[in-house]
Parts: C-alpha cells; sequence; structure tokens
C-alpha cells in the first residue's frame, strides 16, 4: 500500500499513465501491487492509469523462500521475507502470476540461457496468459544472456523494445513493434 501511496503522491497530473518494471524476484512485489491495485477501493483511480507491466527476468519460477536468495541486500532480504512470513502467498506463486488481476498490457524480456528464470516454465506462464486474453502480452527472447543482464549484452535491442512497448501503451512515441505481441 505504500508504494502505491506514494505512487498516486508522485503523479504530477492526476491523469499521467502509470508502468511498472519488475525485475528477477521482484515479481513478489508486483503480486503484492497487482492485489492492491485490484481489491483496494483507494487505488482504483490508480489502477485505471496503470497501462503497461515490463517483466525482466521475471516471474522467477522458484519456491518462495528461494525469493530471498537473490536479494542484494539486506533491506531486500528483509522486505521479502516479511511478505513470505505474513501470508503474503497463500496461493501458489506462478499461479497467482498467471492469473494476474490486472489488464494492463505485459512486455515479458528473457533468455533461453537464464539458470534462474527458466524460459520454459516462463513461456508456458506467457502461453496461459495469451490464452486468457485480459491483456496484450509481448515477449522478446534472447539466445543468450545472464539473469538481469539482457541490457548490458544486448542493449539496442533491449532498448528499442521497452521504447516502443511503453511508448505506445504510454502515448510516447511511434511504438514500432520491437517485440512479438499476441501472436
Amino acid at each position: 500500500r505504500q508504494v502505491l501511496t506514494c505512487t498516486q503522491l508522485s503523479c504530477r497530473q492526476a491523469d499521467d499513465p502509470v508502468a511498472l518494471y519488475v525485475l528477477s524476484n521482484g515479481a513478489l512485489l508486483y503480486q503484492a501491487i497487482a492485489e492492491q491495485l485490484a481489491t483496494n477501493s483507494a487505488f482504483a483511480e490508480l489502477r485505471t492509469r496503470h497501462r503497461a507491466t515490463v517483466f525482466d527476468s521475471a516471474p522467477v519460477a522458484a519456491e518462495p523462500s528461494a525469493l530471498t536468495f537473490g536479494a542484494r541486500n539486506l533491506l531486500e532480504r528483509a522486505l521479502l521475507g516479511c511478505r513470505l512470513a505474513c501470508g503474503g502467498l497463500d496461493r501458489d506463486y506462478m499461479a497467482a502470476m498467471r492469473e494476474d488481476p490486472l489488464e494492463a498490457q505485459c512486455l515479458y524480456l528473457y533468455s533461453a540461457s537464464d539458470p534462474l528464470c527458466d524460459c520454459e516454465v516462463l513461456e508456458a506462464l506467457i502461453d496461459a496468459r495469451k490464452a486468457g486474453g485480459r491483456a496484450e502480452i509481448c515477449c522478446l527472447k534472447f539466445d543468450e544472456s545472464e539473469h538481469v543482464c539482457h541490457l548490458r549484452e544486448h542493449a539496442k535491442e533491449y532498448k528499442e523494445a521497452v521504447r516502443a512497448f511503453l511508448g505506445k501503451r504510454l502515448g510516447r512515441g511511434s511504438g514500432a513493434a520491437a517485440a512479438s505481441c499476441g501472436e
């Protein structure tokens, strides 16, 4: 709730579009944000402005307790640990990601060689989300790229895909297709 309240306060205008950018185990926080946007009436207006979400190496299909492993500092581990300890994961994590209650369009950036974000599991999630038809789903799969290093290893292609995706959804730029969408 605090993240969403800060987002509401930081928007310059009441109609500013909102995009979320999710990296790796940040999908756990995304799941909590999505639940609040979908169920908390205090954020109904913010939900109407949520236009897009970009997932980079996310979600990671792992046991929820393993999701704290990649946290870079004590604060991240504590926040993720609290989310787990407070019963925030009362359903299967990947099932919750497949059933994302938000209708914003999504871009998934991932790699066939990522040892943490299994591309077959992620592609099954992408297929299920596409079949659900609630939101346009785009993806860009890299052949070789380390976990959350796609920008570093494929800078031009990554930037073009993100710029085009967000440009189209946020009303800034041409939005030329740089990632496959909706197929």
